[in-house]
């Protein structure tokens, strides 16, 4: 058997906002070309948002806001210093990666970007949020003609498992587009 032998040529480096759209089943467990990816997107970005680290739950939320648009939230501030996508945030910067407008929101900060790019500095809002609040409005054009984020509750799946050792905290969820 020939033994495959690699170089530095061989190797590909990558941003993590390529990797993200390269790989969208690394981070989300479907393929780019599958139409349950929006879907995985959000479940991913909510689950994210009531696990935190060390095994604690958060209070976390969801509004579908349009067929690839939704905003999540939850009881969390960002670390002090950290990134409004800090590196306890990494399934929230791969959302960004596949969206073409991200706003987050932490206290009193608002931040917007293109990808995972911010289009300016952060400003200071008119109205602090208790927590962080990302809305997403993913590219249509990386999507599947017709992807949309499934408007039933249990498509969105459990976002909870095995790993959850106490009471899973609840979490409010609402689509807009069939919400009056």
């Amino acid at each position: 058997m020939r033994r495959q032998i690699y170089t530095a040529a061989d190797i590909k480096v990558l941003s993590m906002e390529d990797s993200v759209r390269e790989r969208p089943a690394m981070y989300f467990r479907v393929a780019r070309e599958d139409p349950a990816l929006p879907t995985e997107i959000l479940r991913a970005v909510l689950s994210d948002a009531l696990h935190l680290m060390g095994g604690d739950h958060a209070q976390a939320g969801a509004e579908i806001t349009g067929d690839l648009s939704f905003t999540v939230w939850d009881d969390q501030p960002s670390e002090p210093g950290a990134g409004l996508l800090d590196r306890h945030r990494w399934v929230q910067a791969a959302a960004a990666a596949l969206s073409v407008r991200t706003v987050v929101e932490v206290g009193e900060h608002r931040q917007e970007l293109a990808g995972t790019t911010p289009t300016g500095p952060p400003e200071r809002s008119a109205s602090a949020i208790a927590g962080t609040r990302v809305s997403f409005e993913l590219d249509p054009a990386y999507f599947p003609p017709h992807a949309a984020i499934s408007s039933s509750i249990e498509s969105v799946g459990d976002l909870h498992g095995e790993w959850c050792t106490d009471k899973p905290m609840p979490h409010t969820f609402r689509d807009l587009r069939q919400d009056p």
